[in-house]
């Protein structure tokens, strides 16, 4: 955990060069490692082309993670806005949908 999580639509997806994706992947981790202080070999970025959205952003970018005392509203806003940064770096895509959704100790239950 934090899982980055892109949802895309096929027709999007297949007007964007695939070699982007590695580049992509590795700034997304560097960012969970140095914004939300992750362990790297926790982050996972997965990329789920399946709907074709009707209105708003072709790209949505779902977030979850462990929520720990140090990832407060500030941090969380400033690591929105960096990847919103890097999306738009790899994809020149100014404006995804970025959602983030922390999720209790308690409540979470994983292995691997």
């Amino acid at each position: 955990m934090p899982v980055i999580t892109f949802h895309l639509s096929p027709s999007w997806y297949r007007q964007h060069p695939v070699d982007r994706h590695p580049c992509l992947q590795q700034a997304c981790r560097d960012l969970c490692v140095e914004v939300l202080g992750a362990e790297a070999d926790k982050v996972q970025i997965q990329m789920l082309i399946a709907c074709q959205p009707l209105l708003g952003s072709p790209l949505y970018a779902e977030v979850k993670y462990r929520q720990q005392p140090h990832r407060d509203h500030a941090l969380m806003t400033k690591f929105m806005q960096e990847l919103e940064q890097i999306i738009d770096r790899h994809y020149h895509l100014p404006t995804p949908r970025i959602r983030c959704f922390p999720l209790a100790n308690n409540a979470l239950y994983a292995k691997n």
